[in-house]
């Protein structure tokens, strides 16, 4: 027993040993290395990099200058604001000029848009500020606050229209989420009530979508129907508010039938462009009628005013002829309607009255009053065309 613990102990002993001769032949290699990268070092002492009184770390701070870009560089550092990256044009401008060490960041400033246009919507609206921009020139400016899954009063729920002016418009689209919470009554009238309240600028108001998710005798489409039937029917008072209906197809929705895809929303921001610039060429292009003939009177009375001082002060014998008349025809025409019309009437009351009597003092068969009411109709003297009696429709007997 006890040869057969040794020779087990022995093994053991024998299987160490071999691990620690491997252990020191690494030791020993690496030292050799080691060795010879300091020879090599020794060897060449002016590769190596050393530390003088001179070098930078102990120059005072007094004695450093600063090092002037030699080149304009311009780069844009991107800028990430919650989930949503900032569009490319809203980046900051970084840029270092040239004999200046500091830094200035700023915008790129864009030129005025002569016309601004807001768009104000749901989850319908989501992408559709670029796609109308694209369909619109550089005259426009677009900007979009789009609500996902909000109702009218809460898309609504903004100062932003209160910068919009006569030239601009606003287009909103809501309506799809009160419906389907069954408070689309309170909807319509939050739209007429934002309508009443901005009446300084152009409303364009967007008619609900048909929900293609569900059938179309469905009670939401039927409330859709509704919807847009009242809300055209109720906007028709205003003369600043315009309705759109966008015609789409099934093909212009997704899969699920509630949202409209990219075809979709690109069909109906060219068919919203369209209308926007014939809304706002027809008021640009409107001038008020009374300003004109205001301008054109005063430019006549101030030309009449001019001729009289000139005359006046150089009278000759032909003027004067000419003054008497045109002071006689400023007389008759100043006259009153009425008085002539008056003087007409009593003229030919005289002359009929006269006519009266010779008839009834000297009667003859030819003039003589008919007895039957359709003589009595030929003989009518008055021009007004005799009205037929009118019947009772609605009788109840």
């Amino acid at each position: 027993m006890a040869n057969s613990e040794f020779k087990y102990c022995n093994k053991v002993q024998c299987q160490c040993c071999a691990k620690l001769l491997e252990e020191l032949e690494k030791a020993r290699r690496e030292l050799q290395s080691l060795k010879e990268i300091i020879i090599i070092i020794e060897v060449n002492p002016t590769e190596t990099r050393r530390i003088t009184p001179k070098s930078p770390s102990k120059i005072e701070d007094g004695r450093w200058s600063v090092v002037r870009p030699k080149q304009l560089k311009q780069f844009k550092i991107p800028l990430v604001v919650n989930r949503f990256v900032m569009p490319l044009e809203m980046f900051p401008v970084a840029t270092k000029e040239e004999g200046k060490s500091t830094i200035a960041y700023g915008a790129a400033k864009e030129k005025p848009r002569k016309h601004k246009v807001l768009l104000l919507g749901d989850s319908q609206l989501r992408g559709c500020a670029d796609l109308l921009k694209q369909n619109l020139n550089k005259e426009f400016g677009v900007s979009g606050l789009v609500k996902s899954g909000a109702k009218t009063s809460d898309i609504l729920a903004t100062n932003m229209e209160e910068n919009m002016s006569e030239i601009d418009v606003i287009v909103v689209y809501a309506g799809t989420n009160d419906i389907s919470k069954n408070s689309a009554k309170e909807g319509l009238s939050t739209i007429i009530n934002f309508v009443r309240r901005n009446s300084h600028t152009n409303i364009m108001v967007m008619e609900v979508l048909r929900r293609h998710d569900l059938v179309d005798w469905s009670c939401v489409n039927k409330e859709v129907k509704s919807f847009n039937r009242h809300l055209a029917k109720r906007l028709k008072l205003y003369k600043h508010v315009s309705v759109i209906r966008v015609n789409l197809n099934r093909q212009h929705f997704t899969r699920h039938g509630l949202h409209t895809n990219s075809k979709g929303k690109r069909e109906m921001c060219q068919q919203v462009a369209e209308l926007i610039q014939q809304k706002l060429e027809a008021v640009v292009n409107a001038l008020p009628l009374k300003y004109k003939e205001y301008t054109v009177h005063d430019e006549a009375a101030v030309n009449h005013g001019k001729q009289e001082e000139r005359t006046s002060a150089n009278p000759s014998p032909n003027c004067m002829a000419e003054l008497v008349q045109q002071k006689l025809r400023a007389v008759v025409n100043a006259l009153p309607l009425k008085y002539k019309e008056d003087t007409v009437h009593d003229k030919a009351a005289v002359n009929h009255g006269k006519q009266e009597e010779r008839t009834s003092a000297n009667p003859s068969p030819n003039c003589m009053a008919p007895s039957t009411g359709a003589q009595q109709q030929k003989v009518r003297m008055s021009t007004r065309r005799r009205r037929p009696p009118v019947k009772l429709s609605k009788d109840f007997l």
